[in-house]
C-alpha cells in the first residue's frame, strides 16, 4: 500500500474558538490522490476544528519544485511557496496531499546545511507546514 505524504500549508489550532469558525481551509489533491482520502481528511478536519473546509479540483504537482538531488523528490518547501502564491482569497490556509515523495534541505541553528551535506541537503520528510 503507498504511504500519504501530507504538504501541510496550514497551521492547525490547538484549541477551537469563534474565531476559527470563520476559516476556510482548501484542501488541493496533487496528482491521482485518492478522492476518498480527500474527502476523509476535509471532513475530519472540518468536524474537529469546526471550521469549513474546501476540496479544490485535483492538479498537478509544480514542475518548479521538483527535483532530483538524491532521487526523484518534490521541495515541500517550495510546493508550499507556490500553493501560498497562488491561494484564492476566499480561502485562508492550503492543505496541499500528494502520494509523491517530498524533502526539504535540513539546516543548522546557523542556516547552514547540516553536514554531511550530501545526506541533509535533500532530506526525505512525510510532511511540512508553516
Amino acid at each position: 500500500m503507498k504511504k500519504f505524504i501530507i504538504i501541510l500549508a496550514i497551521l492547525f489550532f490547538s484549541c477551537q474558538s469563534n474565531e476559527t469558525e470563520k476559516l476556510t481551509v482548501g484542501i488541493q489533491p496533487y496528482g491521482i490522490f485518492p478522492e476518498d482520502k480527500t474527502d476523509t481528511i476535509a471532513k475530519t478536519i472540518a468536524d474537529f476544528y469546526q471550521i469549513k473546509t474546501v476540496v479544490l479540483p485535483a492538479k498537478e504537482l509544480y514542475k518548479e519544485a521538483f527535483t532530483e538531488v538524491k532521487s526523484p523528490r518534490y521541495r515541500a518547501d517550495k510546493m508550499i511557496n507556490l500553493q501560498k502564491k497562488n491561494k484564492v482569497d476566499s480561502l485562508d490556509f492550503v492543505l496541499g496531499l500528494t502520494t509523491k515523495d517530498i524533502s526539504v534541505t535540513k539546516k543548522d541553528k546557523l542556516g547552514k546545511i547540516k553536514t554531511p551535506t550530501y545526506k541533509y541537503a535533500d532530506w526525505g520528510i512525510m510532511g511540512l507546514a508553516y
